[in-house]
This record gives structure tokens, sequence and C-alpha cells, in this order.
């Protein structure tokens, strides 16, 4: 009997890109990434912090950990685009 896999949570969810990404700045804890993420705001556009998983942390939470057990892991299939536009489709 084979065992069926359970789908990934990212592929349950639309994906939708609302807005084309313009620039992406990545950042470790600790090293301005909220200053970044102020000034980018101040300049008009909508960016993603860390802060945002807040919002909805059993969605969110989950999904980041699904990308880097997939990752790191070897558990799942790596994500792609599709998968990156689910959490940051609403993002610049």
């Amino acid at each position: 009997m084979s065992q069926q896999r359970k789908p990934r949570l990212v592929d349950t969810l639309p994906s939708v890109r609302t807005m084309p990404m313009k620039v992406i700045v990545l950042g470790l804890n600790r090293t301005g990434t909220m200053s970044m993420f102020t000034a980018l705001k101040q300049l008009g556009f909508h960016p993603c912090h860390g802060t945002n998983m807040w919002e909805n942390p059993r969605k969110f939470l989950a999904l980041w950990t699904e990308a880097m057990r997939a990752k790191y892991l070897g558990e799942g299939e790596p994500w792609g685009r599709r998968q990156l536009d689910v959490v940051l489709g609403n993002f610049d």
C-alpha cells in the first residue's frame, strides 16, 4: 500500500501577484531591516518585513516553515515563483 502525501499548505492557497516585484532587500535580525522597511514605505513601496508574519501567524509561520523544511531538509518540492507569490504577492 502506498502512502499518500499530504498536500503542501502553499499549494492549497491561490497564487496572486497583485504588483510586480521591484526591490528585494534581505537582512538578518538587528541589521537595520526595520529602518529599511520604514524607508521603503515612506518612498511608496509596499514592503514585506518579518513583522508581517504576525498579522496571521498560523498561516505565515506555517508557510515559511514549509519552505525552509523543503529547502534545507529535503521535505517536499522546493519552492519556486508560484509558491513565493502566495506569500509575497501583495508586496513589491
